[in-house]
């Protein structure tokens, strides 16, 4: 999965309850609020908690994900080093 920085303000939330803009690098940036989204300057938001829900799923399914997406989500803080080596290693 790539993530598409060049359409989308992207925002995350983690297990902290507070909101971030993910940068191209995957560094994290701590906002207030969500900017609205436009047609012209579409935003979008990833939660922790709706991947946490799904790896139970992929697990439980054996539903393969690619390296590149798993990847991605060790970037952004939604997976550990450990799950990480887990699912890429299947």
């Amino acid at each position: 999965m790539a993530i598409p920085f060049d359409k989308y303000t992207i925002y995350i939330t983690l297990d902290d309850d507070k909101i971030y803009e993910l940068k191209e690098d995957f560094s994290k940036e701590l906002v207030n609020e969500i900017k609205v989204s436009t047609p012209k300057k579409p935003t979008l938001l990833l939660h922790k908690q709706q991947l946490d829900y799904a790896k139970t799923h992929y697990m439980e399914n054996s539903i393969k994900l690619d390296k590149e997406t798993w990847t991605n989500y060790y970037k952004m803080g939604f997976i550990t080093l450990m799950e990480l080596d887990e699912f890429t290693s299947k």
